[in-house]
């Protein structure tokens, strides 16, 4: 008896992985890099908050949602954890405050924060809004 040959299915197989590779961005791109931006908005996906932040998408440096600090490259599950919980206490609210959680040192920080999406500053506009020069009260 003839058993049926295994490579169809592992042909078939690789053939899948190849076209996913081809749709999927890979999650490794730094956010913000040229070229390493996706074609479509990934914050309109309807998919769950660590899916968007593993395909590129900034995570709001207020989450509390471990999986998607855990979708961070580089970032554990002890980690993820004092993070949320740092997020969640309000604490995380500028890229120096990375510094203060436990276990992240200048390096980790700065691998970090291209990822997190942190609040604006008073008086910063958002990137391609034109800022609207003060006239200095004066008026024509």
């Amino acid at each position: 008896m003839e058993s049926p040959a295994p490579t169809h299915a592992l042909g078939m197989f690789v053939l899948a992985l190849a076209m996913m590779a081809s749709v999927i961005p890979s999650r490794f791109v730094e956010p913000g890099d040229a070229g390493g931006q996706p074609a479509v908005d990934i914050s309109d996906l309807d998919a769950p908050l660590a899916t968007r932040v593993a395909l590129g998408s900034r995570l709001p440096s207020n989450s509390d949602n471990l999986a998607a600090w855990r979708a961070i490259p580089g970032v554990g599950p002890a980690l993820s954890r004092r993070l949320a919980q740092r997020a969640s206490a309000g604490l995380l609210q500028r890229e120096g405050d990375l510094l203060l959680v436990p276990g992240i040192g200048t390096k980790t920080s700065a691998r970090i924060s291209p990822w997190v999406l942190w609040p604006e500053k008073p008086g910063q506009s958002k990137p391609g809004t034109p800022s609207t020069p003060s006239t200095g009260g004066a008026t024509r």
